[in-house]
Formats: C-alpha cells, sequence, structure tokens
C-alpha cells in the first residue's frame, strides 16, 4: 500500500477525485487522504479532523504540502513533518514551507540557501539564496513564472550538486509542473509519476499536458488565442455594448468554468461576452492583449473572477503598469467573488467570512480599483458522487442570486455609460442627521451645501441638464420641506402613493417583510406618511434629484435607543429609494459627503446578498459617494456593503492653533518668571498658575506649563471646512508641510532640518512661505523633490473630475485613504480610495511605537498609584488600526508580553511569548472592545488578538505573574475555555454601542447607569470560534477589573471632542466599569495615548478633552474658520457641545467649567448668540437646549444671574426658529 496525504490548497475536488479514480484504476494499492485548507489554515476546522489530518501525516508514504496561510496549525504540521522520514513535496506557499520539501536525498534543509531563504531579502548573503528566494518566496508570483525562476536557479546550481541529488530536484519540479498546470489530466500524471519515482511502482507516465499562458473561452468547452476567431465564432451585435469576463486560466479553468457559463447566460440579453483567461501571473497579460486589441478598446466593462491583484497575485508585482492599463481601459470593472474555499450553504446562514478569503478576494483587488463585489459561486459538496480521496468531493457551483444581481447591475452601468448627460438622471441624497432642520446636510469635514452648488454647476456647464436655485441652497431646501422630521418647516418635498409602495413591499421577501414588520408594524407605519402618500424629502432640479436620506427612525421614537440593537430600515427608509427606482427612475445615486446610513442597515457584514438590506434599497441603481479621504475604513464599508465607487474629497484646511487671549498673558508671564529675582519667583508663580488653572490648564512646574502652552500652540486645527475641488494655500499648505517634516516625511529629510524647537521651528516655516510662494533652492534638496510632487497633487483639484467619470460610467483612478499627515500618498483626491493591507497591521513600526506606549502607561499609571495595572481595556477603531497600521493592535500584545513572528515577506504569521525574565514584569490582562469597522475590516487582527489572549491564558507560568491565566484557571468553572477570551464587540448586524449613542442624541435616559447598561447590551459579544457570541457575564465579570481604559488618539484631524464615537465606544468603557466595579471602587483610570506626534503621550483623558476645547472649541481661530460657512458652522458647535455632554455622562472627564465655559462664550454672549443665530438658527436653539439639558443633568449649576441670561436667550433663540424661513437670511453666501 501506498499512502498519499494531499494538504493541498485545492478545495475545488471534482477533478482531483477523478484523477484519483483514474490512478487507483492502474495501481490498486494507493490510499489518497484529502484534507481541507480550513482543517489546517484556520482554527475554525474540528480538532477531531485536525488529529486525523495528523495521524494521515504519520501514516503516508508521501505527503503533498501546498499552504498558503500561516497558522498555528501549518506551523505544528511543520514541525510535525520536520520529525517523520517520509516523502514530502511541497508545492506552494513561502519558503518557510520550502525547507520541508525531501525527496530522496535531495533535502530542502541540506543547502544553506534555503536556510538563507527563510530570513528577508536583504539579511541574505548568498546570490543563490537571493535567487531561490526570488523564484520561491515572492508572493506575487504565479507558478509558471515561479517555475521558470526555478529552472534558471537549478542549471546554475547543476555543476556543484551530486547527480543524485539534482535527479531529486529535477523531479520536484517536475511535480511543481504538473500542479501547475492543473486539470485531471495532469493531476493524474502528477500522481504515477510520484509513484513510480518513489513508492517503487511501474507505471507509464506522460509529460506535463501544457495550457496556454491566455486565451479566449468558447463555451462549452473549447478555447482559443486568436481575437479574430472569436469574433468569426460569437459574431458580437454591433448594436450591444461588450462586457469582458477576466478568470483564472490553467489549475484554475474547472473551478470558475460553471460561473462564467451563468455570467454569460445572465449578461447576453444585455452585452456581448468576452471570457478571457490568464493564469495567475498572466492575467494582466490576458486583459491587455484581448480588452485593448490594436490600441482599441474591445470592452465597456469587466467583470472579474480573480483572487489577488491583476498584475501578479497578493504583492501585485506590477502594480504601475496595471493602473495604466486600466486608465487605458477606462472602463469599470466588478468584482464577481468566487468563494473558492467557502461553500455557499455555509456562507447563506454566516454573517461573518473568513478574513483570510476577505482580504485576497476584495481588499487586494480593492487596490486595482475593482468595484462592487458580488457573491457568485461557492463550494458545493457533492453527495451522489463516490469519493476516492478519502474526503468528500466539492466543486464551485454558481450561486444564481449573486448572478443575476451583478449582471443586472453591470447592465445598467452600461446603460449609465450609454446615456448622454443631458438625459442622465442623478438622485443626490444628503445627510441629516439627527434629523430636523438644524442639521440639513450636515457631513464630515465638508461644507456640503457649498460643494454642492459648485457641483450642481459643474454638472449643467458638462450638459447635464439640471436647474441651479439661485441663494442660499439651505433656505430654498428647507422651504421646500427637504428634512427629515421638521420641527419649524411644513412638510413639502414630493409624494409616493402608497399602493406604489405596496406593490414594490409585498415583492420582498416574506422573512424581511416580517423583520420589518415586527420593528415598525405593517406598512406604512407613522413616519413621513401624509394623505396616502410618503412623503419623500427632497426636490427636483431638472434631472436631478436633490435630497436627504431619510433617518432611522431612533429619534423619532426614542424609546427605540433603549434595545433596538438590530433595527431594520422603517418603512418611509425603504420608500425613499423605491421612489427612486421606480418614479425618478435614477441612472445613479450619489450620496454626497461622509456618511449615510445604507451602507450600515441590516445584512450580511461583506458581500451583501440580495436579501439583505443594502442591496434591497439600492436596487439595481449604480452608486457614487463623496467620501472624506482621510476615513478608510468607513468608506471601505460604502464599498462592500453599499457597492459604492467612492470619490475622495480633501481635508479641510488645518493651521497651527498658536495662543490666545489670557493664555498669550501666561505665556508672556512665564518669560517674566525666566527672569525673575529668587525672591519674586514664588509669588510670580503661584499668579501664573492660578491664571493658567482659571483656561483649565493644570501643571506642578514652570517646565511643565511651558510644555502644556507650547502643545496647544503647536496643535494643527481645522481652520473651517472643505469646499468641493479647492485645494491647500496659504497658511494650511504650510502648516501642512511643516506637519509633515515633523512626523518624519519624505523619509531623507535632514535631522537638523526637522526639530521641533520652536526657533528652528519658525525659521522652517519662513523656508517653507518662500517654497509655497514659488522659490527654488530654499529647502534641502531631498526634501524640495518630494515637496515639488506633492505640491501638485495637493493644490490641484480633481473631485469634480472624478465624480464626472464615475457619473460617465468610467474606471476611477484609486488611491489609498487615511490621515493625510500619516500618508501623504491620499493626494490628488478625486479618487476611488481604499484601505491600507490589513494582512500587515501591525507593521514593524506600530510595534516599536506601542512598546513605548507600554511602558509609558505602567510607568504613569505606578506614578499614581505605586503598582501595576492588572487588567487594561483598549478600544479598538479599523480607522485607527489602519492609520496607524496597527499601533493599538501592537499596545494589546505588548501589554500580554507577546511578540509577533514575521514571515519572510514581512507579513504576521504567529505569536510567541516574551520570557517573563526578559519582559521584566508581570503580564497585563487586556480586554478589548472593537467597533463593528474593526471587525470587518481587521478580521485577521480580530484573529490575532484572540490566539494571543490564549497564548497568554495557557502560559506554564507563575499564576502571581500571569493575570490571563489566573482569571482563566479561577473562572473556568464558571465560563469554561470561553474564559481565555478577551475580544468583544457589538453584535453582527451592528457596528457600535448605537443604543447608547441614541440616547445620548434623543436625551432619552434619565440616569447615567441606562448608558452603561446600554453600552454593556451592545458590546458584550465575545469572538470565540471565528465568530462573535453573546457572553454579557464573562463581559461584566472581565470589566469588573478593568484598572485602566485606554484608547489610542490617531489622527491630527479630530481631538477626543470631534466625534461621538469617542463617548459611544471610549466614554461607554468607562461607564460600563464604572457601573459594574461599583461606587465605592469608582471607575478605572482613564488614560488617552496621544499618537499623533512623533513623541507619543500618554495623557489623561479629562487632560486631552481641555487640551481639546482650548485648542479648538473656544479658539477663535477655530470658531472664525468654522462661521465662514453658512449653516455648517453652528452644527460644527452643536455637535461638539453635545460630544462634551456625552463624554461626561459616560466617562465624567469634561467638568463643570468646560461646560460654564461653552454656556457663556455660545449663549449668553449676544454677540456670538446672533452669529450663531444668522449662520443656521435652528443649530443655535439645539446648542442652548443642550446646554439646558447639561444643567438638568446636573453637570452645571448656575447662578441666578446666569439662570435669568440663559431663558432669555433660549426665548430669543425659539423666536429666531420660528421666523426663519419667513425671513431668508441676507448673509453675504461664502461661496
Amino acid at each position: 500500500m501506498c499512502r498519499f496525504a494531499l494538504l493541498l490548497n485545492l478545495d475545488e475536488t471534482r477533478a482531483l477525485n477523478r484523477a484519483a479514480a483514474r490512478v487507483k484504476a492502474h495501481v490498486p494499492d494507493v490510499e489518497f487522504a484529502k484534507f481541507y485548507a480550513e482543517e489546517w489554515e484556520g482554527g475554525d476546522g474540528s480538532a477531531e479532523r485536525f488529529a486525523a489530518l495528523k495521524e494521515a501525516v504519520r501514516r503516508a508514504d508521501v505527503v503533498f504540502f501546498d499552504v498558503h496561510r500561516h497558522s498555528p496549525r501549518s506551523s505544528e504540521l511543520a514541525s510535525l513533518l520536520d520529525t517523520l522520514a517520509n516523502t514530502v513535496i511541497v508545492l506552494g506557499g513561502g519558503p518557510e514551507f520550502l525547507r520541508l520539501v525531501r525527496m530522496g536525498s535531495f533535502h530542502g534543509r541540506d543547502f544553506p540557501m534555503v536556510r538563507a531563504a527563510d530570513k528577508k531579502a536583504e539579511r541574505m548573503s548568498s546570490p543563490d539564496a537571493a535567487a531561490l528566494y526570488e523564484a520561491f518566496g515572492r508572493p506575487q508570483d504565479g507558478p509558471p513564472k515561479r517555475l521558470r525562476q526555478l529552472e534558471e536557479w537549478l542549471k546554475r546550481l547543476g555543476g556543484v550538486l551530486p547527480l543524485g541529488k539534482m535527479r531529486h530536484m529535477r523531479n520536484w519540479l517536475t511535480v511543481l509542473e504538473y500542479y501547475a498546470e492543473g486539470g485531471e489530466d495532469n493531476l493524474e500524471a502528477m500522481f504515477l509519476f510520484v509513484l513510480r519515482e518513489y513508492c517503487g511502482r511501474k507505471v507509464e507516465v506522460p509529460p506535463p499536458r501544457k495550457r496556454p499562458e491566455t486565451g479566449i473561452y468558447l463555451p462549452p468547452a473549447g478555447y482559443t488565442t486568436d481575437f479574430q476567431e472569436w469574433v468569426r465564432v460569437v459574431r458580437p451585435s454591433g448594436e450591444h455594448p461588450t462586457v469582458g469576463i477576466l478568470f483564472y486560466g490553467g489549475q484554475g479553468t474547472e473551478t470558475s468554468r460553471e460561473v462564467v457559463d451563468a455570467l454569460t447566460h445572465e449578461l447576453r440579453p444585455y452585452a456581448n461576452v468576452l471570457p478571457v483567461f490568464g493564469k495567475v501571473d498572466s492575467l494582466l497579460d490576458a486583459a491587455e492583449r484581448y480588452f485593448l486589441v490594436n490600441g482599441r478598446r474591445t470592452v465597456d466593462a469587466v467583470v472579474a473572477l480573480n483572487y489577488f491583484r491583476l498584475g501578479g497575485g497578493p504583492m501585485g508585482g506590477r502594480v504601475q503598469e496595471t493602473f495604466r492599463f486600466l486608465e487605458a481601459l477606462g472602463v469599470p470593472v466588478f468584482m464577481g467573488y468566487i468563494g473558492f474555499k467557502t461553500e455557499t450553504a455555509r456562507w447563506k446562514t454566516a454573517t461573518r467570512m473568513s478574513p483570510a478569503e476577505l482580504a485576497v478576494g476584495v481588499g487586494l483587488r480593492e487596490l486595482d480599483g475593482f468595484i462592487e463585489p458580488v457573491y457568485v459561486g461557492g463550494l458545493e459538496v457533492l453527495t451522489n458522487v463516490e469519493s476516492h480521496i478519502g474526503a468528500p468531493v466539492k466543486t464551485v457551483r454558481p450561486y444564481p442570486p449573486g448572478v443575476r444581481r451583478l449582471a443586472r447591475r453591470v447592465a445598467r452601468w452600461l446603460e449609465l455609460r450609454r446615456t448622454s448627460p443631458a438625459e442622465r438622471r442623478i438622485a443626490v441624497l444628503l445627510y441629516n442627521y439627527p434629523p430636523g432642520e438644524a442639521n440639513l446636510g450636515a457631513a464630515g469635514y465638508l461644507d456640503t451645501l457649498a460643494s454642492l452648488r459648485h457641483f450642481l454647476l459643474l454638472l449643467r456647464e458638462r450638459g447635464y441638464t439640471v436647474e441651479v436655485p439661485e441663494g442660499d441652497l439651505a433656505d430654498f431646501l428647507l422651504a421646500h420641506g427637504v428634512v427629515n422630521s421638521p420641527t419649524w418647516v411644513a412638510p413639502g418635498g414630493l409624494r409616493y402613493p402608497l399602493a406604489d409602495y405596496l406593490r414594490r413591499y409585498w415583492e420582498l421577501p416574506s422573512r424581511v417583510r416580517r423583520r420589518i414588520e415586527a420593528a415598525w408594524g405593517p406598512p406604512p407605519g407613522t413616519i413621513s406618511v401624509e394623505d396616502g402618500a410618503f412623503v419623500i424629502p427632497g426636490v427636483r432640479l431638472g434631472n436631478v434629484f436633490v435630497g436627504v436620506q431619510p433617518s432611522r427612525g431612533v429619534h423619532e421614537d426614542p424609546a427605540r435607543a433603549h434595545h433596538d440593537l438590530e433595527l431594520p430600515p422603517h418603512h418611509a427608509y425603504l420608500a425613499v429609494y423605491f421612489y427612486l427606482q421606480d418614479h425618478f427612475r435614477a441612472h445613479a445615486l450619489l450620496h454626497f459627503g461622509m456618511h449615510g446610513s445604507l451602507e450600515f442597515t441590516p445584512g450580511k457584514e461583506n458581500l451583501v446578498d440580495a436579501e439583505d438590506f443594502p442591496a434591497l434599497l439600492l436596487g439595481d441603481i449604480p452608486h457614487v459617494y463623496y467620501y472624506w479621504v482621510g476615513n478608510a475604513s468607513e468608506g471601505t464599508i460604502a464599498k462592500r456593503r453599499g457597492q459604492a465607487v467612492l470619490v475622495s474629497y480633501a481635508s479641510p484646511p488645518v493651521e497651527e492653533a498658536g495662543l490666545y487671549g489670557d493664555l498669550l498673558e501666561v505665556e508672556d508671564r512665564l518669560r517674566e518668571l525666566a527672569r525673575a529675582e529668587e525672591g519674586e519667583r514664588d509669588a510670580l508663580w503661584a499668579e501664573i498658575r492660578e491664571r493658567a488653572r482659571a483656561r483649565g490648564i493644570e501643571a506642578e512646574s514652570p517646565e511643565e506649563l511651558a510644555a502644556e502652552l507650547q502643545h496647544l500652540k503647536q496643535a494643527l486645527i481645522p481652520t473651517g471646512l472643505h469646499v468641493f475641488d479647492r485645494g491647500l494655500e496659504g497658511e494650511a499648505l504650510i502648516s501642512y508641510l511643516n506637519a509633515l517634516l515633523e512626523g518624519g516625511y519624505p523619509p531623507g529629510a535632514p535631522p537638523e532640518f526637522t526639530a521641533s524647537d520652536e526657533g528652528s521651528r519658525a525659521r522652517r516655516k519662513a523656508l517653507l512661505a518662500r517654497f509655497v510662494a514659488g522659490e527654488t533652492g530654499v529647502l534641502p534638496p531631498e526634501v524640495e523633490g518630494a515637496f515639488r510632487d506633492l505640491l501638485d497633487r495637493v493644490r490641484g483639484g480633481r473631485e469634480g473630475e472624478g465624480l464626472l467619470r464615475a457619473l460617465e460610467g468610467r474606471y476611477v483612478s484609486v488611491g489609498p485613504g487615511g490621515d493625510p499627515v500619516r500618508t501623504p500618498e491620499v493626494y490628488p483626491v478625486g479618487r476611488n480610495f481604499h484601505e491600507f493591507d490589513p494582512r500587515l497591521v501591525p507593521s514593524p513600526l506600530a510595534e516599536r511605537r506601542a512598546r513605548d506606549f507600554a511602558r509609558d502607561l505602567l510607568k504613569e499609571y505606578a506614578e499614581r498609584t505605586g503598582g501595576l495595572p492588572r487588567r487594561v481595556a483598549l478600544v479598538l477603531w479599523g480607522n485607527a488600526e489602519l492609520s496607524t497600521k496597527g499601533e493599538t493592535v501592537a499596545l494589546a500584545l505588548a501589554l500580554l508580553g507577546i511578540r509577533l513572528r514575521r514571515s519572510s515577506t514581512g507579513l504576521p504569521v504567529g505569536l510567541e511569548l516574551v520570557p517573563l525574565e526578559e519582559l521584566g514584569r508581570p503580564r497585563v490582562d487586556v480586554l478589548l472592545t472593537v467597533s463593528g469597522m474593526f471587525r470587518d475590516l481587521c478580521g485577521l487582527c480580530v484573529e490575532l488578538l484572540h490566539a494571543a489572549a490564549e497564548l497568554a491564558a495557557n502560559a506554564d507560568e507563575p499564576i502571581g505573574q500571569n493575570p490571563v491565566a489566573a482569571f482563566a484557571q479561577e473562572r473556568a468553572a464558571e465560563f469554561g475555555d470561553k474564559a481565555r477570551g478577551r475580544v468583544f464587540g457589538p453584535p453582527p448586524e451592528d457596528y457600535g454601542a448605537t443604543p447608547l449613542r441614541a440616547l445620548v442624541e434623543t436625551g432619552a435616559w434619565r440616569e447615567e447607569a441606562e448608558l452603561a447598561d446600554a453600552y454593556i447590551r451592545s458590546m458584550h459579544y465575545l469572538f470565540w470560534e471565528g465568530r462573535f457570541v453573546r457572553e454579557p457575564d464573562l463581559f461584566r465579570a472581565l470589566l469588573a477589573e478593568v484598572d485602566v481604559a485606554t484608547q489610542v488618539l490617531y489622527s491630527a484631524e479630530h481631538s477626543v471632542i470631534d466625534l461621538d464615537h469617542y463617548y459611544e465606544f471610549y466614554g461607554g468603557l468607562l461607564a460600563a466599569a464604572r457601573r459594574v466595579r461599583g461606587a465605592r471602587a469608582g471607575g478605572p483610570t482613564a488614560f488617552l495615548v496621544d499618537s499623533t506626534r512623533v513623541q507619543a503621550e500618554v495623557v489623561d483623558a479629562a487632560r486631552a478633552v481641555r487640551r481639546a476645547v482650548r485648542s479648538r472649541l473656544f479658539h477663535p481661530k477655530w470658531i472664525e474658520g468654522m462661521l465662514r460657512h453658512r449653516t455648517h458652522g453652528a452644527q460644527q458647535v452643536r455637535e461638539r457641545i453635545e460630544y462634551l455632554l456625552g463624554l461626561e455622562a459616560t466617562g465624567h472627564v469634561v467638568g463643570e467649567a468646560v461646560f460654564r465655559e461653552a454656556l457663556h462664550t455660545f449663549v449668553l454672549d449676544e454677540a456670538m448668540r446672533r452669529r450663531l443665530a444668522e449662520n443656521n438658527p435652528y443649530a443655535a436653539l439645539e446648542i442652548a437646549r443642550l446646554m439646558g439639558q447639561v444643567v438638568e443633568r446636573g453637570y452645571l449649576t448656575l447662578t441666578e444671574e446666569e439662570r435669568k441670561a440663559f431663558r432669555a436667550a433660549l426665548f430669543e433663540l425659539e423666536g429666531d426658529a420660528e421666523g426663519a424661513i419667513d425671513n431668508p437670511s441676507e448673509t453675504p453666501l461664502a461661496y
């Protein structure tokens, strides 16, 4: 008997099974044992099956090993193979696994170059080692290219290796060739070849059957390499557009063919179909050869069914060539997603998919600008087929709902592309959250209404049929009732008959209708219904519809804020999107500004199904999203769940804050102190300290106060909002370039030119001003060269061109998203941006910085308490981790005393405990609370953190030195193995502590305990065995012993008071821990890690809030910048007052002094109150009402004089709101 253990990265096994059957016909005493990737690559496969796998490996005569992903199980298998003596044929994976090859006298580890290949390329000392690394270790190269490189390498070694070893090495190459070419015949021949060479069987073995590198598929099973033959055979219609389908040839042909046939069938009513294949490293060649023939484009759209990047696999070696091709082709490329390792039946019932598959099947293709991922096929177990491989036989089958949906969406994009601008109907939706007049057009960092006017004018200029209103857009829209749940203006808008809605509603799947009615009752419900019709909050301006996205219903019914975690859209929400589909018949939908709510409606985390709410709401309308470039994580959710083509807009202008008012005097007095006589210093310091304290600045010494003032002076603050197509200029441009230099960009900048002392900064900014003015030779050459290129990208406005390209159905150029200071490559904007590759998180730099964070945090805590914390709770957000490349992930590892192991290509591949002796302290337990964004986008990090906690919990160490293990053992009786779990987040169909945020927004809470309970109710889902499951008791038990709660502040563009998510996640965590710990223990120590500067700082959360209000909310430069923007300026103030209220209610980190200053600055100061009311009377009133809530909840005690003045101001502002529509603003437009 000859036993083959097949650990192959090949889950479509029809051809493998047929090949095994044919081999058994020749050699009856051969036995096959096939194991699927999930059984060794991840931890989701059963322990029993993994034990069977290891036993099969021990018994096998030959092990075929093709492992592409590092995991604890794959490492365990590698270690096992090291101890055995059987034949091992490594068919794929990195060079870390190549050393396992064992064929006759050839052993991978016999050669120094193979050992060297385990190291990074720059550490290799042998040219032969580098050659082998290039051939086998670069995952961007497909098998055929690797084979050619390996053959060249082998020739060079031919004169120095023994003949026997050379023979076996050549055998190895032959087996690789059979496997790479794929198909039933080659797999049969591969097994026969190994039986002859290593099992002593006398069999005839045919040579590898070559397949073409590229070609055109001619159904049912033929192909051609001649484009003109395809034309002759297919006879494409000149009246129809043509859709190209791009899929894998070679080993992947059998896998993809049925899906290609199904897509072809669904597309043919709309288009000619050109199905093109190429091997992994030839896919770009295939696209260039058949989609651009003699420089002429042959397709109007492409559906790509590949994994990885187009230009050569996971690392995409031909990136620039790919971009040049896609730009020249100029058509959208759609992502048909085939679950090469996913069973469709399992995918249908799950909300979460494999993070590894998501990364290679969606994330990497987004780097090339591919759009609209739709699940079109996956594995199916063939129950009626006899297995010859010792495992179920699986095949890839089309998923008909996904195939139909993708085909219809492609057809609608083709329709958009072929419709003239004058006839195109564009639906534009603005954000109106929370609902009401105060927040019309609210969007992150954008003057939405000024930008919309510019955009409408651009459409008119380019031939679109659009009427651009005169006067102020806010007044125009409010006068037409374009607002959700109005209080002060009459409902207006358009009407959608209830009969039309019901016709669409009854077409919805029954389970969807049941879910809607369980939450909102039978149609039409109570929201936005009038006289037998839905009120559609919008207006038609020729062929352009402008409206607001409907609210989610919580604010209309605040009671829902207490309990609804996975709230479906209400009837009026659906009605707006049905209206746009059926009545307005939009050719394209444009969500204008970050961000809306459609992409966050219930459904799968990624690759939404046809019956998920985002898909039902969109229908087949092409979706374009004008989105802030700094938010790559939420933008990616919009791409994946909302099927959106993103077009980025720039960050707002930023400048250094500088000091103002009393703080200038404090700085002057500090200078006096430095010159004062010894006998005068104590009294003068006491006076200075008291002045600083009156402005919320605490300092124990003159040096500490000077450092705090310097921090405030140098803080980057927005001086307004971004306006459509406006680049950086003037002081904002100088401040931005200076921030880049201080942050380490460009890398080659001389250290003396990037010094941060005050004198160096002043000299540097003067030089930057001359450079920006056009002078040359004023900066160091390495700086000037980098900045010269950057200037063109930062100054030029390309947002309009990007939007026009998208609305013409063309390919939109691609680029990264993120913090412009950390990642200047985000410029130019106007591109379809993507996230940072999550496989690379955490980066080595993030690891180094995080070790410093951990040291400083523990030191700060020790100075306060005299000891170390046993447990630290951390908040992890998707955008923060992608922007910092994993600083919080790395901080968690550093606290646990765990370090990463990396592959030769730099990818994190494993974990190891830092020995306690080396660590020099006990391990620190962690509680990791993740946002839904982090869960969905950083799934590999979720798995990594879970593995880290388990590693620490299972360590054989003294309990007193390992609180993770201590808790796991002490609470095992109560929680079982789950006592080792530490990663918690929201339920699968939610993204955060939504009820908590809704309670704060609506004011529908009485006691702080309600907020804590809402947080716990949302965030108690533990990551366990590959999914998030309810574990409220475990969550509370862990919260009860939290000593420190922390979060990394990651972007200079927003502070702790600028986002509601800070009180939702960090404040909620503090409130929950305080609630569980009880009044006697009090809340945990609240630290924030300020990572916005090169020298990060651990800072008390209350101090971080005081810094933020001082450098932003109360800063005249910030206020003036915001109030330049009609409507939105007062919105910005209103938002921050709400966020302060939320932070105090949850975290107790604001304090009465801040609220008193807010009251006097924005409500009691008559001049400022008038300015706010002129800017936005509704938001001005909301500011006053929020301050009233602050008072009512006991966070601010008013004097009698303040109380009288406040009542009078509130009465005045109510009158302003009531009369606003009758007396529209006469303030000159800022645009």
